[in-house]
């Protein structure tokens, strides 16, 4: 243990050196010695990560039952593509004779994924990094080490895209429910619509915006729209007390979002605001005095006033077209009167650019539905503060405490560890994967990576 310790120290000193050397002899820039020292600290890093590798791989082999789990093959290598760099692995193949199965002990103990050159963490960036930009740009994030059809492997792969659900107040007094969609390109040449729902309790004012109290957000590229309200109102029923809230459902009047109202008897539907202005503009060209006389009409609940006002303005038009534009959006102000409240409050369009369209749509882009949603997804995981290296995990890994490990191997371990001097200074190492395997095997390795 010593002598790799010792090495680890030299090879530091070493690289510290030469990035010294460098900078001194070669004039670089400041930004030219952050690279080198970077590129310095990885090479140290990567020779750390293939000693502790070496260092669980020989503490399983010389605590495990040899009668039982025996060596197939020793000193297999393997590639692992890190954020330090690539790191070369040796690990030996063991066969478990009760078991009857093949297993590659330190693979499992460390939780490396079978089969994958890419550690988890680094995969965790380059699926967060695609979830903000296209497939090329993360590739160049991570300076081209893997291609941009690995990333969207990765991506594709992905199962059970599903955040955590916050902490919610479970007696709130209002919950709102917004909703658009999106409008995305598909890669067959036809069009589609990605929906977007979101859960919240209210908006509070900060000193820089106002933003949502708990949101949660939902998408879906399902032309059924059952099944984005399923999923909304499993989540309201779970974590609000709902029968005794008052539920508030906003959008901009489609039929997909009045929907939503089956979900809850009691739910209020509002229409969106920015789409009530928008039809006044259109309705008025623009005229202030007029779209102040259609909304006050509008709230005191005076219909026919609205309708006298819109024949009004129909009859001073001289173009037919004109006039048509004029009735369409009266015709959509008429159907939503009911729906139209004063004190309503949505910002569903905001949240469309800023979720889905940032990514699906601000740019020519054509999708297949599949990746699209699971894009979406992933824009939704990110807002619903979804931990990356979490999701790369979910499913992946076998149990560890199916290794057999004899008692003997450990009482003479626990038995040599309580001679020793406990006054003595003594370096642990916590290592990934060693934390959480099961308790006796536990004991074992933590004793022999222990050291005066």
């Amino acid at each position: 243990m010593n002598e790799i310790v010792e090495n680890l120290i030299r090879q530091a000193v070493e690289e510290i050196c030469t990035c010294a050397a460098n900078s001194i002899n070669q004039n670089m820039t400041f930004s030219d010695i952050v690279s080198d020292t970077k590129r310095a600290l990885n090479s140290v890093a990567c020779s750390l990560l293939e000693w502790i590798f070496g260092a669980v791989e020989q503490s399983f082999d010389s605590a495990r039952d040899k009668h039982q789990i025996v060596v197939r093959n020793r000193n297999k290598e393997r590639n692992l593509l890190t954020e330090f760099g690539s790191v070369r692995l040796r690990h030996t193949l063991y066969y478990d004779k009760k078991q009857g199965r093949y297993f590659f002990a330190t693979d499992e103990l460390l939780q490396i994924e079978k089969y994958s050159r890419i550690e988890n963490n680094l995969q965790a960036k380059l699926v967060s990094d695609a979830t903000l930009t296209s497939f090329g740009k993360a590739s160049a994030l991570s300076d081209h080490a893997v291609s941009r059809q690995t990333i969207y492997n990765l991506v594709k792969k992905l199962k059970d895209i599903e955040a955590p659900a916050p902490k919610t107040s479970w007696n709130v007094p209002d919950i709102y429910i917004e909703a658009d969609e999106d409008h995305i390109h598909l890669n067959d040449g036809n069009p589609a619509e990605m929906k977007l729902v979101y859960v919240h309790e209210g908006r509070e004012n900060t000193k820089e915006r106002t933003t949502l109290k708990n949101p949660r957000y939902f998408v879906s590229i399902d032309s059924d729209p059952d099944q984005i309200w399923n999923d909304v109102s499993d989540y309201i029923l779970t974590n609000y007390r709902a029968y005794k809230a008052n539920v508030h459902l906003s959008g901009d009047g489609a039929a997909w979002i009045k929907a939503g109202i089956r979900i809850m008897p009691h739910v209020q539907y509002h229409l969106d605001k920015f789409h009530l202005h928008k039809a006044l503009i259109n309705i008025t060209s623009g005229k202030k005095a007029l779209q102040t006389r259609i909304r006050r009409s509008i709230y005191d609940g005076a219909d026919r006033e609205v309708k006298e006002i819109v024949q009004e303005i129909c009859a001073g038009e001289q173009s037919r077209t004109r006039r048509k534009e004029i009735m369409s959006s009266a015709l959509y102000v008429q159907n939503n009167l009911q729906y139209i409240h004063k004190n309503n409050c949505c910002s569903a369009e905001g949240h469309v650019s800023h979720v889905l369209s940032a990514r699906l749509s601000s740019r020519p882009m054509a999708w297949s539905r599949d990746g699209a949603e699971r894009i979406a997804k992933l824009r939704a995981y990110m807002f619903n503060q979804g931990d990356f290296k979490q999701l790369m995990k979910v499913g992946k890994y076998p149990k560890v405490n199916e290794f057999y490990i004899p008692d003997k191997p450990l009482k003479r371990h626990v038995a040599q560890r309580g001679t020793e001097d406990e006054s003595a200074p003594c370096l642990t190492y916590s290592m990934p994967g060693i934390e959480n395997v099961g308790e006796r095997f536990s004991l074992v390795i933590k004793n022999l990576l222990r050291y005066n």
